[in-house]
């Protein structure tokens, strides 16, 4: 919750909703405690259909000019300075879906990286590494991923990829860790939010790209990292990783 309070502090964010779908005491205990005037914790009914009822809470009467930020509860790092650049970007950009792109352990990462000359890729990595050819290199093998942890833990800074900004039209579904978008967006997303095969990424990287012509707007020099995908779990030390994260980020 480090970037959170530091993104309220520096009033980059008005507001945090917390949408809490705990499966242990412990954590549903700790959640509560983060409650303030500026932090409000909303209880998600239907833990198997979360993400309809997160999105349906929204209205783009209400929330038209509004900002909003979606972003996963395994984000170890946030580049505080690339999020406040991704802000003002998106008051600009209308109904655009703005996928600041975490640049590790994201299926996003490779459609970045393979979209811009080789010498902007990432230069901590070697092609003895990471295949950036491979199809599911966002969803690696845990080892592969815990060893992108030590490289980011490492240089965090040259993780971000300076080229400009590309509007990129996505025709699979991708992985969204951090996306900022305006609350007019809900008007289009209430049209989808009933069907059966509702998923929000789906929706938002794909469906409307298609029927409704808006773009994707990727920003490779967003800093930020995202912890893992339930599959590499077994085969990395969450805990250490965390505590790395928090010894550098936090002390």
């Amino acid at each position: 919750m480090n970037y959170i309070q530091r993104a309220l502090d520096e009033t980059i964010f008005d507001e945090v909703h917390l949408w809490n779908y705990t499966r242990s005491l412990d954590d549903e205990v700790w959640v509560r405690s983060l409650e303030s005037d500026k932090i409000k914790i909303f209880d998600v009914a239907d833990k198997k259909d979360k993400w309809r009822e997160v999105w349906g809470h929204y209205d783009a009467v209400t929330h038209k000019d509004d900002v909003f930020f979606k972003i996963d509860d395994d984000m170890v790092h946030i580049d505080i300075e690339s999020l406040s650049t991704l802000k003002k970007i998106t008051e600009s950009k209308g109904d655009s879906f703005h996928m600041a792109v975490p640049v590790i352990l994201n299926s996003m990462s490779d459609k970045v990286n393979l979209s811009v000359p080789h010498r902007h890729r990432i230069p901590v990595l070697s092609a003895n590494d990471i295949d950036f050819s491979s199809p599911g290199w966002g969803v690696c093998h845990g080892k592969e991923a815990e060893m992108l942890h030590y490289y980011y833990l490492s240089a965090s800074d040259k993780f971000k990829i300076k080229v400009p900004d590309a509007v990129v039209p996505l025709r699979q579904p991708l992985h969204t860790h951090i996306a900022a978008f305006k609350g007019s967006r809900f008007e289009y997303i209430q049209e989808y939010i009933s069907r059966d095969d509702w998923h929000d990424e789906v929706v938002n990287t794909v469906t409307l790209t298609n029927d409704k012509k808006i773009d994707n707007l990727i920003i490779p020099r967003f800093g930020g990292c995202h912890l893992s995908f339930g599959t590499q779990d077994p085969w990395m030390n969450i805990s250490h990783l965390l505590e790395l994260y928090r010894v550098k980020f936090t002390s």
